[in-house]
């Protein structure tokens, strides 16, 4: 049995959770924070949820963990196809999290924790954010990426980050963020037929409204 710790409203934690499910693994998922506590620091040495425990083994990093269930254990696999194939998911799996995901949480203060985001930040964030989708859509048309194989990890993670940095675009500049990226709008109905990944986003968007009502009475405090 894995353990899978961590928060339904993170995208990381819900890639994870989405590829236990696709690979029909037994896991126990745990709510749990992020934390500097030096408990918390040995099973995740940064303090970053998600991690994993298996057996005598703790594994953070989203990369790391979909890579090792692909590893250890049976079952479809997470990175299917030829070496090149398999590069081309985790190039696409880099530029989502180097290009979409990281610029959009330089946001969060303004979106989800009821602050004001600086405006240089603002200015800052979407042209990085638009290169990065233009460069993942360019990684889906490339004809060595299987966009019409079966699922793998690259499209979980891209899936739900997606969906949170989409969050952070609609409210800042009223922006869709797959506007004109008709390979990522194909992605986004590709991973979101799926009956485990419409619960995961079940979970996250309850999970969310109670996220956003803590914050909301934080602020309101202050």
């Amino acid at each position: 049995m894995i353990g899978i710790y961590g928060s339904p409203v993170s995208n990381c934690y819900n890639t994870v959770v989405a590829a236990a499910e696709y690979k029909q693994l037994g896991y126990v998922g745990e709510a749990v924070p992020a934390s500097r506590d030096s408990a918390f620091l040995q099973r995740s040495p940064m303090g970053k949820i998600p991690y994993i425990k298996h057996e005598e083994v703790n594994l953070s990093e989203t990369s790391a963990i979909v890579e090792y269930f692909d590893e250890v254990f049976a079952g479809p696999k997470l990175f299917p196809g030829t070496a090149l194939q398999r590069a081309r998911q985790r190039q696409l799996m880099k530029f989502i999290e180097l290009y979409v995901e990281s610029p959009a949480r330089r946001l969060f203060p303004g979106v989800f924790w009821f602050m004001d985001n600086d405006p240089l930040h603002i200015d800052e964030v979407r042209p990085v954010m638009e290169r990065g989708l233009i460069a993942a859509e360019l990684i889906l048309a490339d004809k060595d990426y299987p966009q019409d194989g079966a699922p793998n990890a690259a499209e979980f993670y891209t899936y739900f980050s997606l969906a949170l940095a989409g969050r952070v675009t609609e409210s800042q500049y009223n922006w869709s963020i797959t506007e004109a990226k008709p390979l990522l709008k194909k992605l986004m109905l590709k991973i979101g037929r799926l009956d485990f990944v419409n619960v995961l986003c079940s979970q996250r968007d309850e999970a969310m409204t109670a996220y956003l009502n803590k914050k909301a009475a934080e602020a309101a405090a202050r």
